[in-house]
């Protein structure tokens, strides 16, 4: 990934995806106004890799073994685990 700094902002690229992130370079504020440094941000939804999907993912990197990947679009059509 690719670094570049603005002013009171980073930018990051990502080959792979092409995308480009923003960000700023001061320390997040959660909601709550607890610092996101500290109490990182939780996510809605855990997916969590089992060591048999890392060994299919290890034989053949690519978006069908994506287990994060699959459970976002499983969660976009609808049908959560």
């Amino acid at each position: 990934m690719a670094m570049v700094w603005g002013f009171g902002s980073a930018m990051r690229y990502s080959p792979n995806s092409k995308m480009v992130v923003s960000f700023p370079l001061s320390m997040g504020i959660n909601p709550d106004g607890s610092a996101n440094e500290e109490d990182h941000t939780v996510p809605d939804h855990l997916v969590e890799w089992s060591p048999a999907a890392i060994a299919k993912w290890v034989l053949d990197p690519g978006r069908a073994n994506d287990v994060v990947l699959q459970g976002c679009l499983k969660l976009t059509a609808g049908k959560p685990d």
